[in-house]
């Protein structure tokens, strides 16, 4: 029997023929090592994601004592509770219900001039052909200074930020790509974030303003809806989902058009007219987020595959936003696609919840780069990426135009 192995380092610069691999020869895979069960094709994706009677998003629900002291599942414990991303109903409802406000289309709206403002100021120092690092001048500034604003936490921090998440991040990475020097790496950081966040809400709770922050503090003063322990972890989470996966959004989107000259030249024709359907087609040709877990509360049969009661099925995101059943020539880049079903937001009642916030980020950021770089084009030999499987994106990406 074929051993897949789509977490191998080696596949982190092109996962996608090892997820067409197992998408045609074993699209529901038991693995060997902790019984756990790899999903691949778009529909049985979904009917996980939509099953929250038998899939929990709840890392305690995990029953296996040989994953127990492994460091990912360290690194869980810490990132389980009362937070969005790992619960289930109803608390996941309550939760969710606290920070939607923030998120609605009318709220994400008023942001496009303030990011249309950051965009611009981020591409004035260069000018059609200078060099420079993309990940550096706006996929990794932008989307962390959009939510630090949005949040109401000061910007002035988000060099912090950003050397924080990226240890804690590391840690919904699958098991065997974690080590114990992550491991502490994310304690640290954890440590960090929490001292921070406290000291900041004990500030904010004297003087309340219109941002989430305020919200979800007023939301916990009025009494058993939200506990201290539960504001400070879900800041947290909204802080490194809010600019993790944007900044992948737009490393992958920028190299997937450097990599297309005809996708780029089209682009480049009708920027503004072509924004919404070109940044739906980055998030699944090139997925930020490339898988999710849920563990199953019974035995569950898939296609005759089971799996048990406390193990994962691993829904593998980026490889259903490839599947030929779902998407008409899937390994193509198509500006134009429309439906375009993807996952790149997972599906079901965990259906992010800053969707619609990357996306107006990508409308702005993609249209602003091709008009200023309208022959834009990689500059570097070789593609650096960061160690991380789950939010894959790149170190560097070396452009022109």
């Amino acid at each position: 029997m074929t051993n897949y192995d789509p977490f191998s380092a080696s596949n982190v610069a092109d996962p996608y023929p090892v997820y067409k691999q197992m998408r045609d020869e074993a699209p529901v895979w038991k693995g060997p090592k902790f019984g756990e069960v790899f999903v691949s094709r778009h529909a049985d994706c979904v009917a996980i994601l939509r099953d929250t009677e038998r899939f929990s998003s709840d890392p305690s629900k995990l029953d296996i004592p040989e994953m127990e002291q492994t460091p990912a599942a360290i690194g869980g414990v810490f990132l389980s509770g009362k937070v969005m991303l790992f619960s289930d109903p109803p608390d996941h409802s309550r939760l969710r219900r606290l920070a939607q406000h923030a998120f609605t289309p009318t709220a994400i709206e008023r942001w496009r001039p303030r990011v249309a403002a950051l965009v611009e100021e981020a591409l004035a120092p260069y000018g059609p052909g200078d060099e420079f690092d993309l990940m550096a001048a706006l996929a990794r500034p932008l989307p962390v200074v959009v939510i630090a604003e949005l949040l109401g936490v000061p910007v002035s921090d988000q060099e912090k930020f950003a050397s924080w998440s990226t240890p804690l991040g590391r840690m919904i990475d699958p098991n065997d790509n974690v080590d114990e020097a992550d491991q502490s790496a994310a304690m640290v950081a954890a440590m960090e974030f929490v001292g921070y966040f406290n000291a900041l809400i004990d500030e904010r709770r004297g003087a309340l303003r219109d941002d989430v922050l305020s919200a979800l503090i007023a939301a916990e003063d009025a009494g058993d809806r939200l506990s201290h322990q539960e504001l400070l972890i879900n800041l947290i989470l909204l802080l490194i989902a809010g600019h993790e996966t944007t900044s992948n959004l737009i490393g992958n989107g920028a190299l997937a058009l450097c990599e297309n000259p005809s996708a780029r030249d089209q682009f480049a024709a009708d920027p503004d007219g072509l924004a919404r359907t070109a940044v739906d087609e980055f998030f699944r040709y090139d997925s930020p987020v490339q898988m999710t877990v849920r563990t199953a509360t019974v035995d569950v049969d898939i296609h005759g595959v089971t799996v048990e009661q406390g193990h994962q099925a691993l829904v593998m995101l980026a490889g259903a936003n490839r599947d030929p059943a779902a998407f008409e020539q899937p390994d193509g880049l198509d500006l134009t696609r429309t439906p375009n079903n993807h996952l790149a937001f997972s599906n079901g009642i965990h259906f992010c919840l800053g969707a619609m916030l990357a996306r107006m980020e990508g409308q702005v950021a993609f249209p602003a780069l091709v008009k200023k770089f309208p022959e834009l084009r990689r500059v570097d030999d070789a593609l650096i990426y960061r160690p991380n499987m789950t939010l894959r994106g790149l170190a560097e990406l070396q452009v022109t135009g």
